[in-house]
């Protein structure tokens, strides 16, 4: 099973750069999809399996300066290919012709900080941009903007800076180390030489980071830290919001029911002060022109782009990643109904998914030898059912689906076997 694990993570690594436009955008993106698929089943299944008898004794538990040190020898080793992607796509905040991504944030921060609403129309660049970004994807960009550094980089070393919490709180040993470290080596090099627009363009990393450092605040028992990792995904990306009621019925039976509240009172306030109170109150139409504007850029991008000489395949539906060009395909019906049925069909499997996650916890959590690993195939498949769906499935997106693989590396690596079951919970009786 933990080789089976093991082809699920590669194959994403593979099919989400150079292999893909070889096999061809079908096959690239359906086994892109059953990779995460086989990755996330594979878990789940693990969580049920007794961990092998270990050979020797663990002698090694690296701490946070040995993990930092491995990590920054895996920097030093890809900088160079990184650096040339960096300098491929210089950076100019008044330009968004490659992406407006980072444009977009520079505005957003530059308001924040002369006292003008972040969320109003953006009218530069000659066409209306309503912004979409939470908080937490443009606000720690407010250190770079005042000391005038590169934002790509900035969001990349807040990424490696996860890495390390994540590798130190899944608690791997040295072999855990080792083959996280490689798997880190190979994906990032390979994004660097086949994809480096995602250096270039784009701070997904940051994004990434959010979810390693949420993957590890699972080994904690505090409900703070719990809440305000959840705060991090919360509030730059809206993905996991089907997702957390199979975080909170794990919770439950892992910490008790007192836990959950006081996590779920302390995410709540950290939205209203963060979010809410602050942006969403003094602009409540802001949320909703942002979606609209999303919506009516997939409807663009689905029409194709000006400069394709064959419109019947837009250039973003087609480039290896993601299901919408099935749906794109599938019928005679306007582009927008097509649209329409990749969007309710998206919404509908991340429901369903949901519920038969929250069923097979509830009916078998007793059996289940690391409850934790369960989890982590339970969010692997969710996030693999959202990015694979999305209506534009841009590839820098899919960094967040690839990343959160690095921690169940080095915990299946680590060398006392798949799991320490010493370090495991018995779930928590509630009344």
């Amino acid at each position: 099973m933990t080789l089976l694990f093991i082809t699920g993570v590669l194959t994403e690594v593979y099919l989400l750069t150079g292999c893909r436009n070889q096999w061809g955008q079908d096959a690239s993106s359906l086994i892109f999809f059953l990779g995460s698929l086989l990755a996330g089943a594979a878990a789940m299944i693990l969580s049920f399996l007794p961990a092998p008898a270990a050979r020797t004794p663990n002698k090694y538990r690296p701490g946070w300066i040995s993990i930092a040190a491995w990590i920054f020898v895996v920097f030093l080793l890809v900088l160079p290919v990184i650096q040339l992607a960096w300098q491929k796509f210089p950076v100019d905040y008044s330009d968004p012709s490659q992406s407006d991504i980072i444009p977009q944030i520079h505005a957003m921060v530059s308001r924040f900080w002369h006292g003008v609403n972040p969320y109003l129309v953006i009218r530069d660049w000659g066409y209306d941009l309503s912004p979409t970004y939470l908080p937490l994807t443009w606000f720690p960009f407010s250190i770079p903007y005042a000391l005038d550094l590169d934002y790509r980089i900035v969001a990349f070393v807040l990424f490696l800076l996860a890495v390390v919490v994540a590798f130190k709180y899944w608690q791997p040993g040295w072999i855990g180390i080792l083959a996280g470290s490689a798997y880190l080596l190979l994906w990032l090099r390979r994004v660097a030489i086949d994809d480096d627009i995602i250096y270039g363009v784009t701070v997904e990393w940051l994004i990434a980071g959010y979810y390693l450092i949420f993957l590890a605040s699972w080994r904690s028992r505090s409900a703070w830290i719990q809440a305000l990792a959840l705060l991090l995904c919360l509030l730059s990306r809206y993905a996991l919001v089907f997702w957390l009621p199979i975080l909170i019925l794990y919770l439950w039976n892992l910490r008790g029911r007192m836990h959950v509240y006081k996590g779920i009172m302390i995410t709540l306030g950290g939205l209203m002060l963060i979010y809410v109170l602050p942006f969403l109150a003094r602009d409540p139409g802001s949320f909703s022109r942002g979606l609209a504007h999303h919506q009516r850029a997939a409807i663009d991008e689905w029409h194709g782009q000006p400069w394709q000489e064959n419109l019947d395949q837009p250039y973003t539906l087609y480039k290896g990643v993601g299901l919408a060009n099935r749906f794109y395909e599938m019928s005679d019906l306007p582009v927008e109904q097509r649209l329409q049925r990749l969007q309710r069909t998206q919404i509908l499997l991340l429901i369903v998914w949901v519920i038969v996650s929250m069923g097979l916890f509830t009916w078998r959590v007793r059996k289940m030898i690391h409850p934790m690993y369960f989890l982590w195939g339970s969010l692997k498949i969710y996030l693999a059912l959202f990015y694979h769906m999305l209506q534009l499935p841009y590839t820098y997106l899919f960094v967040v689906l690839v990343a959160i693989n690095l921690p169940m590396l080095v915990r299946l690596f680590r060398d006392r076997g798949i799991i320490d079951q010493s370090t495991v919970p018995a779930p928590a009786t509630t009344v």
